[in-house]
Parts: C-alpha cells; structure tokens; sequence
C-alpha cells in the first residue's frame, strides 16, 4: 500500500513511503493484467463451474437411483456415500498427499510409484522426461475424478 526504494524504477512519481493505489490497479487494469488476472480468474471460474455441474449431476443422479428404486445393492450403497463427509478433511488430504507423492518433486514415494511400477512393466515410458506425460494423462484425470466424486 506504499512505495518503496524499488519501485522508482516503476514509476517516476513513486516517493518512498508514501500511500499509493497504483499496485491495486496495475493488477485488473495494467499490461500484464490479462496474463497474471484475467486469464487465470476465467480458468478458475470454468473449473469451478464445471466440478459444480458435474458433481450437481452425479450427486442427483446417485440419490435418485439409492432413494427411488430398487437398485441392487442400496443398502450397502447409502453408508458407504456417506463415508467422505465422515471422515475429517485433514486426513482426506494426507491420504491424497500419500498416494500423490512422488520422489521427483521430493520426499518418499506414495502409492503413484506403484502404478507408475505397473505401467513400466506394460511398456510405458516412465523416465523423468516423459512421465510427467502419465501425470498428465494418467493422475491428473483419475485425481479430477476422485475428488468430482462426492
């Protein structure tokens, strides 16, 4: 909300220490707005809304089918849809972060080493130059999946 030392290289009138806007309106209105604000907001928004058709769907479709008819195995089917809000959301994430972990970004690897054990034995490449391909196409949809999965 201020100027500093630095930002006279921004701006001739910047006086160091002085209130100023000019940050709040250089995000929104400036040169790089559309790369840094505009477009990442947008993609945020189609995301967001897209998880929320998707899971507004399967959830409705889900309650239809366990409420409304005779599908086999409703009676197992009820408890167990309503194991993730049981389950604290701390310990959702450390399982998600266990199954994820991969020694390429660092730490022990989780469970994503395995399948990416598997796939190597089916003739995959998994070198570091070509698995972030199976992250890619692989993890990233089935993660998508399991977290549009209520």
């Amino acid at each position: 909300m201020t100027w500093k030392e630095s930002d006279i290289r921004i701006s001739r009138e910047a006086a160091p220490g002085e209130f100023t806007l000019y940050h709040w309106n250089n995000v929104p209105l400036g040169i790089s707005a559309k790369a840094f604000f505009i477009e990442p907001f947008v993609h945020t928004l189609i995301t967001g809304l897209v998880a929320a058709v998707v899971a507004v769907l399967l959830g409705g479709m889900l309650s239809w089918l366990i409420t409304r008819t005779d599908l086999p195995g409703r009676r197992w089917l009820r408890p167990v849809l309503t194991i993730p809000y049981i389950i604290p959301s701390f310990a959702l994430a450390l399982a998600w972060e266990t199954l994820f972990r991969s020694p390429m970004v660092g730490g022990q690897p989780g469970l994503s080493r395995l399948l990416l054990a598997f796939l190597h034995l089916l003739g995959f490449p998994t070198d570091r130059s070509q698995s972030s391909l199976l992250w890619l196409y692989i993890f990233t949809p089935l993660h998508s999946f399991w977290c549009l999965v209520p």
